[in-house]
C-alpha cells in the first residue's frame, strides 16, 4: 500500500517558509512605501523652494538685505536670508546696481525630525543711493 499526500513535518516546514516569505515580503513593501514618502516630501519641498525663489526675485520686498519667513501650510515653512555682496572690483561711489545673495531654505518635519532643502542664487537691483542721470546702450543719460 502507497501513502499519498504530505507528512505533517512537510507541512509545517513548508508553512515555515511560507511565513517567513510573507514577513520579508512586508518588510520590502513596507520600506518601500516609505522611500515613496520621502521622495514625495522632498518632491514637494523642492517645487516649494522653486516657486518661493521665483517669487523673491521679482519681489521688491526682496531687494534689501535682511531675513523674511513664512509658511506654505501646516507642513511647510521658509525662511529666506539676504544680504548685500560687496563690489571691491568697483571703485566708482556711483554703482548703479548691487548684488545680493539670496539663500532660501524650505523646513518641514519627517518622523520627528527637521528636514531643509537649501536654494542659494543672487540678484542685482537697483542701488538706491546713485542719484545721478542713467546711462543709456550706446551713450549718453537720460
Amino acid at each position: 500500500m502507497s501513502k499519498r499526500g504530505f507528512t505533517l513535518i512537510e507541512v509545517v516546514v513548508a508553512l515555515a517558509i511560507l511565513g517567513i516569505s510573507l514577513g520579508l515580503a512586508m518588510r520590502l513593501i513596507s520600506a518601500s512605501l516609505q522611500k515613496v514618502r520621502l521622495i514625495a516630501e522632498h518632491s514637494s519641498a523642492v517645487a516649494l523652494a522653486d516657486s518661493k525663489m521665483s517669487e523673491l526675485l521679482l519681489d521688491d520686498e526682496a531687494a534689501q538685505p535682511g531675513e523674511l519667513v513664512g509658511a506654505f501650510d501646516e507642513n511647510y515653512r521658509w525662511r529666506a536670508l539676504i544680504e548685500e555682496l560687496p563690489l571691491e572690483e568697483v571703485e566708482s561711489p556711483q554703482v548703479l546696481t548691487k548684488l545680493l545673495r539670496i539663500r532660501l531654505d524650505i523646513y518641514w518635519l519627517d518622523r520627528g525630525r527637521e528636514q531643509v532643502y537649501s536654494l542659494e542664487t543672487l540678484k542685482i537691483v537697483p542701488n538706491p543711493q546713485f542719484a545721478g542721470p542713467l546711462p543709456m546702450p550706446g551713450g549718453g543719460f537720460r
